[in-house]
């Protein structure tokens, strides 16, 4: 068996009305003054009512920073540890998707530390700051199922002068705690569920794939896999607890799969396309599941039978034949959720095209496919997606 390394520092409390839990850790991690991190519109639309509930009865003082973004920018971070510092807070509680739990993370490492977060980001190489004090302690609520952002060390975050989505990565930023109530995820527009399911799909077919994939989380990963075909379609079309709780399921298994064995092309390209182009994580990272299959068609047939025998115990299929099954499986569900499998060629320029290929060429995820790409395959592959 291949050795490895498993490390999660974040207690995950997982189940319908957990939420009522939140008071339990504000007691034990002696929280005084905390500050909420989310967007404007979840709290417009009221998703932020239980944990005002829950602040209340605990009888400590809370602010609200509600200025989240899709695909946070550095500015923003820099703009809510500043807040974090004034109000002397003890705690933050990032409530929403990828974005306010990255976000959170973010603040709750520059609430303690020098600078601003663009220090620390890996993209400086041998000019980036060493977290030198311990963050503030974080809870993530998420309200998708997502990001996995909830159990990963890495919080992505978008240069906005020059579009590339870069990532604050330390075991560190581990929430302390991540509270997943499916019933957090109800309100979740159809469009949006659709988005952040793929983005579970990506999470746990990439880390499988991964040239650094681990007997574990291969675990993990696969049962993330089968409950997204199984359930992410009832989530968008019917909205059933059940499904809910499955894909927040396979969102905390995957996202933690992710988090160990990385991500290869979906995420490598993704991210440009995501960060130049203002599009959601979620679709970027899902309409490029197909061409990484076919880019590792010959390579990773025993993966992608491995992937389609675990969805579909009873199917008779050749190793040959698995990667063609696997991309059918992938359309089928598109056509399930309503995501179309290509972007429009007119919404984006050829310099920004030529943008994203820079950037993916060194997106660590990239590096992390089993077939090496360069730039000419990196172009290939947007092609593919942008017709």
């Amino acid at each position: 068996m291949k050795e490895f390394q498993f490390y999660l520092s974040t207690a995950v409390d997982f189940g319908c009305g957990k939420i009522k839990n939140l008071r339990n850790y504000i007691k034990q991690y002696n929280a005084k003054n905390v500050i909420v991190v989310t967007d404007k519109n979840l709290q417009e639309i009221g998703l932020l009512e239980p944990i005002i509930e829950e602040l209340q009865k605990c009888d400590v003082l809370y602010k609200i920073f509600n200025k989240v973004e899709p695909n946070p920018e550095i500015h923003i971070i820099d703009e809510g540890a500043a807040f974090a510092k004034k109000e002397s807070s003890n705690m933050i509680i990032a409530v929403g998707g990828g974005s306010s739990i990255d976000t959170g993370k973010g603040i709750s490492i520059m609430a303690v530390n020098e600078g601003s977060v663009y220090d620390y980001l890996d993209g400086r190489g041998e000019n980036k700051k060493e977290i030198k004090n311990q963050p503030i302690p974080l809870i993530a609520i998420p309200t998708t199922s997502g990001t996995g952002s909830e159990v990963s060390m890495y919080s992505v975050i978008t240069d906005e002068n020059t579009r590339i989505k870069d990532s604050l990565t330390s075991v560190l930023i581990y929430p302390k705690v991540a509270i997943v109530d499916p019933e957090m995820t109800i309100k979740l527009p159809p469009r949006v569920t659709a988005h952040t399911g793929l983005d579970v799909l990506g999470h746990a077919l990439e880390a499988y794939t991964s040239s650094i994939q681990n007997p574990l989380t291969n675990v993990w990963a696969l049962e993330a896999i089968k409950l997204v075909f199984e359930n992410l379609p009832e989530a968008v079309s019917k909205n059933t607890i059940q499904s809910r709780e499955n894909m927040a399921f396979a969102s905390v298994m995957a996202g933690s799969a992710m988090s160990h064995c990385g991500a290869t092309i979906p995420h490598g390209l993704g991210c440009p396309l995501s960060g130049h182009c203002n599009l959601p994580h979620g679709l970027t990272v899902g309409i490029l599941q197909i061409p990484m299959i076919e880019y590792n068609k010959e390579v990773l047939k025993d993966k992608f039978l491995d992937v389609v025998k675990y969805v579909n115990p009873t199917i008779e299929i050749s190793e040959n034949m698995a990667a063609d099954k696997l991309i059918e499986m992938i359309k089928d569900l598109f056509v399930k959720i309503s995501v179309e499998e290509t972007l429009d060629k007119k919404l984006i320029d050829e310099e920004t095209i030529k943008a994203m290929v820079k950037d993916a060429a060194i997106h660590g995820c990239t590096g992390l496919n089993i077939v090496p790409l360069n730039n000419e395959n990196i172009q290939g592959i947007y092609n593919k997606v942008i017709q």
